[in-house]
């Protein structure tokens, strides 16, 4: 009896409960994926404004997302793609490090989180 026990809890599979987030985390606007809720907000914005709408989006310490590797540009892709409602402008959380030096120059960009750091970016598909 003990045996077939130990075997039972071994060849299982394993339950895990959702977090809040990922609970959440549903609709043609959203996509959980790994540890975040990639989430699409249909409002025309301005930068600045999308920004501070991310700081607190359904209670959530969230940001515009910061595109750092190829999974990652995978996921907005697909989000985006999955949204009903398409937009020609998506905003990052790239913003311009000097507005003296020239947009085109790609080491004039940074990611800036809310508690003040700044990290330069390591994956730019799209530069030059």
């Amino acid at each position: 009896m003990l045996f077939s026990l130990v075997i039972l809890l071994f060849t299982s599979p394993p339950v895990t409960a959702l977090t809040d987030l990922q609970a959440n985390c549903t609709g043609a606007d959203r996509l959980y994926d790994g540890t975040s809720c990639y989430v699409v907000v249909g409002t025309a914005t301005p930068q600045d404004q999308a920004k501070i709408s991310c700081n607190h989006y359904q209670e959530y310490a969230g940001h515009l997302v910061h595109i750092r590797n190829g999974v990652v540009q995978a996921v907005v892709k697909q989000v985006m793609n999955s949204y009903a409602n398409t937009s020609a402008y998506i905003w990052t959380g790239l913003q311009l490090i000097n507005s003296s030096v020239a947009t085109t120059v790609s080491s004039n960009w940074g990611q800036y989180y809310r508690n003040g750091t700044f990290v330069l970016p390591t994956y730019l598909p799209w530069a030059s």
